[in-house]
């Protein structure tokens, strides 16, 4: 039996375990109707020096980084009683990320700087052209500013964008609509989930983006199809603060079809 905790932040929701040593039974466990269900899962383990998240996306693929992970962890890190200060720090495989539980409950993590690798570059998929930056912050993600977030082009062309042959692996995808200069809505695709309710790395790099394109300001609200998160770009990195809740605790029994 495998002990569990679910957690989510503005509707990306993860599962959290201390072990697992059969990976193959991510996917089965993240499926929404004969599993636990979930955007991803998380492996949560106490180091010398403190602890390290390992992420799986809900289709058992790695990544390197998830924000709305971090806060989740955080979240579960507090609610363990595993830290005893507003104050943490969490390894990942894309380095040491730090956060703070604020006085409201609201988590806020520093992911660092990400790193545009271009700035609207033409891409045609079918018929169409988008200008897609391409950001990595712990894993690939491709963002396209949109007048206004059609959702019927949304469903069409993600999955299309997310696999693109020009692409050396998979990326998220991120539509963006500009509400002012100090608020976004973004919806995200995410490689090895599908359309999610929220994606932090992939708002940090939407943000950085539209920075650099569109002069947004340094404090930008985020609104996701979840729920509201905020941004503030600072001399250390991007930090994301938002809200995340507890679910709830079970057990799997890791067994699978009888």
């Amino acid at each position: 039996m495998l002990y569990f905790e679910k957690y989510e932040a503005n509707g990306n929701d993860f599962i959290i375990m201390n072990e697992l040593d059969d990976k193959t039974l991510i996917p089965k466990i993240c499926d929404r109707h004969f599993g636990i269900g979930s955007d991803g899962l998380i492996i949560v383990r106490k180091e010398a020096k403190g602890y390290f998240m390992e992420y799986y996306n809900a289709d058992g693929s790695s990544a390197s980084l998830c924000g709305n992970g971090l806060r989740c962890v955080g979240k579960y890190l507090q609610r363990n009683k595993l830290i005893n200060t507003n104050n943490f720090a969490i390894n990942t495989n894309a380095g040491e990320k730090t956060g703070l539980i604020n006085p409201d409950g609201s988590i806020t993590i520093n992911l660092g700087m990400p790193e545009i690798k271009c700035l609207n570059e033409e891409l045609q998929v079918e018929n169409r052209i988008f200008f897609v930056s391409l950001v990595q912050l712990g894993v690939w993600h491709g963002v396209i500013y949109l007048g206004n977030l059609d959702e019927e082009l949304m469903h069409k062309y993600a999955p299309l964008l997310a696999k693109h042959p020009h692409y050396t692996e998979h990326i998220n995808v991120n539509f963006c609509e500009i509400l002012g200069k100090d608020h976004l809505k973004i919806v995200t695709y995410e490689r090895g989930v599908g359309f999610t309710h929220a994606c932090g790395t992939g708002a940090c790099c939407s943000y950085l983006v539209g920075k650099t394109l569109y002069n947004l300001s340094n404090k930008v609200k985020i609104t996701f199809l979840g729920g509201e998160a905020f941004i503030e770009e600072q001399a250390d990195g991007i930090y994301l603060t938002g809200k995340t809740n507890f679910i709830c605790t079970g057990y799997y029994d890791g067994k699978g079809e009888e």
